[in-house]
């Protein structure tokens, strides 16, 4: 009887041990499935309505920033296209100019016909600055950014001094589109030098280089 009992005991015991086993395997499981749901909540939690404000203003600034460099690109491109469609056509009128010019200044009286043509000139003339035209100025020293000399000639002014216009130069929106053509002075010991035949000019450079040496 007491064998009996002993085993009764023992039964009782290895019953305990398997419920707290399950019942270990159960609060172990719904842990794992609580923190399961934990990051499950994170990933899909929305977001709240100043995450969404911030992400719309951010949206906002690129976007302007972007249609503004898209609209100084369009009125940078219009501008360059207009310059360059009235550039050619101003550059087809400068022939008429120079016939103008020449028609003018060669002029045999002043009667009533002249100074019609001077009174078309000058409007025209005046008609094209309206659009930008500039005629270059060629009563300085010579500027080779306007200027292109055509002749020189031995004088007692400085260097490169303009000393006649042979063809008008103009711009177009402080843009050169023809150079100014002139004649320049030289100093009288520079055109000794221009005017020496090439073979003296020779003689006196392989003269120098035997001195130098």
């Amino acid at each position: 009887m007491n064998k009996h009992k002993k085993d009764n005991k023992e039964e009782k015991k290895e019953e305990q041990a398997q419920e707290e086993s399950i019942e270990q395997e159960e609060i172990k499981k719904a842990v794992e499935e609580d923190q399961a749901d934990n990051k499950e909540g994170k990933a899909t939690r929305k977001p709240t309505t100043e995450e969404k404000l911030v992400v719309m203003t951010d949206l906002l600034k690129r976007t302007t920033a972007d249609f503004h460099n898209f609209r100084d690109r369009i009125a940078r491109e219009a501008t360059e296209s207009a310059y360059y469609y009235k550039k050619n056509i101003i550059t087809s009128l400068l022939p008429v100019l120079d016939m103008f010019e020449l028609a003018l200044k060669h002029k045999s009286e002043d009667n009533e016909f002249t100074k019609g043509m001077e009174m078309i000139f000058a409007q025209f003339i005046s008609t094209l600055e309206n659009e930008g035209l500039q005629i270059i100025k060629t009563e300085d020293k010579f500027n080779p950014e306007l200027h292109e000399a055509i002749l020189t000639e031995e004088s007692d002014k400085v260097d490169n001094t303009i000393l006649e216009e042979l063809q008008r130069g103009y711009m177009l929106n402080n843009k050169v589109i023809r150079y100014a053509r002139v004649k320049v002075s030289k100093s009288k010991e520079a055109w000794v030098k221009m005017t020496k035949p090439l073979s003296q000019r020779t003689d006196e450079t392989v003269q120098v280089s035997k001195n130098s040496k």
